[in-house]
């Protein structure tokens, strides 16, 4: 199986290592990941936070099937860039890093001192996957600082949980319009760090925020299966943050032994199938309203849903749904997003734009995507081991 999927997808492989979507040793920002490559000029955008984490999580999964290859070195580098640039004492994670005199009006640059619980709890999660394949105790105490500041800092003592805090002043910041910028369902994703990260200390209120972090997100979940990414009203659903939700309940079902969040993590599934991507019109943001309504894919989008499919198939072999005839249709799709350079193109945004950068978290999704459909295919996917990026 190693074998078939490292010939496979050589050039995807190649494309992480030789593209820069990791800055080199001789960069500023050694180490640390770019979100994405402009393909003609190859001039990479911000480096990215979140995305570091994502690459830390992806290469935990290339070293379990190429464990000669370069994987944990990788990571070993991006989580230096992480703990000795992006890492505020506090324990908070810096966002955005542009090169100087780029930043703009970007309200996520590191100069702006924010910090996202998001965002945080993905270089957590990223950082203890590599703690998990290097056994370095530093990456595991870069963890920890960052979940202490996630049971301090993002919730208050009344129980309310703020998506961001001002690294400044140590407030929280307001929630706004868009879906990311409330503390949503889609933090779910965010217990996946906390767990492993109570499992590895044996500390409660790690698990106990986990908790928490569950039983909200269940209570959110609509009776047709979706979860809402628009509140207060939820007149919307945004499959990128939908899947999030669903990472998350497939790694509690698998790690946690949850097999009870089987169920709504399948019955998002199967709304995110049967109502956006399996119809002439794909969309990607789903709305009886039809101003909020957006049409066309975002490759990371796809990947993620896919992917889930693999984790969820992998927990229960017995699973069916009615859409999975329209498989190979989707499969064929993710792979029109590949690049000549061995990147993946993003796909079209909320504007209706499409965007041709090579763009790294679509890259790293749709990668894990087919790892894990031929794991799955070969009966080697173990989702109790697998990585969740």
């Amino acid at each position: 199986m190693q074998s078939s999927f490292l010939t496979r997808y050589a050039s995807q492989l190649r494309w992480l290592l030789d593209s820069g979507i990791q800055a080199p040793p001789s960069a500023s920002d050694a180490g640390g990941v770019y979100a994405w490559l402009n393909e003609q000029t190859g001039e990479p955008a911000f480096v990215y936070s979140e995305i570091t984490g994502y690459f830390l999580s992806l290469c935990a999964n290339l070293h379990a099937v190429d464990p000669q290859g370069p994987w944990r070195e990788r990571a070993v580098r991006a989580a230096t860039w992480i703990t000795e640039v992006a890492q505020h004492p506090s324990g908070g994670v810096l966002t955005r890093k542009f090169a100087q005199g780029k930043a703009g009006d970007d309200p996520f640059a590191f100069e702006r001192g924010l910090t996202l619980f998001f965002d945080a709890t993905m270089v957590g999660y990223g950082l203890m996957n590599t703690y998990a394949i290097t056994h370095d105790e530093r990456w595991l105490a870069a963890a920890k600082k960052i979940g202490d500041f996630c049971v301090e800092r993002f919730q208050d003592p009344e129980g309310k949980r703020h998506w961001a805090i001002d690294l400044h002043t140590m407030a929280a910041l307001p929630e706004a319009a868009r879906w990311s910028q409330h503390f949503g369902p889609f933090e779910l994703k965010g217990a996946m760090f906390l767990h492993a990260l109570s499992e590895a200390t044996h500390e409660p209120r790690y698990e106990a925020l986990t908790q928490a972090l569950l039983k909200n997100t269940l209570a959110a979940q609509r009776p047709e299966g979706r979860f809402p990414t628009y509140y207060p009203n939820g007149e919307a659903t945004h499959l990128h943050p939908n899947a999030y939700v669903i990472e998350g309940l497939l790694y509690l079902a698998a790690h946690a032994g949850r097999s009870d969040l089987l169920d709504p993590a399948a019955r998002a599934l199967d709304w995110a199938f049967r109502t956006c991507l399996v119809r002439p019109d794909r969309l990607h943001q789903w709305s009886d309203n039809p101003a909020l309504t957006i049409r066309g894919l975002r490759s990371d989008v796809v990947a993620q849903c896919l992917r889930a499919y693999c984790i969820a198939k992998a927990l229960k072999p017995t699973l069916h749904f009615e859409w999975e005839t329209h498989l190979p249709e989707l499969w064929t799709l993710l792979d029109s997003y590949l690049m000549p350079s061995g990147g993946t193109a993003y796909g079209v945004d909320e504007t209706g734009q499409k965007l041709n950068h090579a763009n790294a978290w679509c890259h790293f999704f749709g990668m894990e995507a087919r790892l894990f459909r031929t794991r799955l295919e070969n009966g080697t996917l173990d989702p109790r081991a697998l990585v969740i990026t």
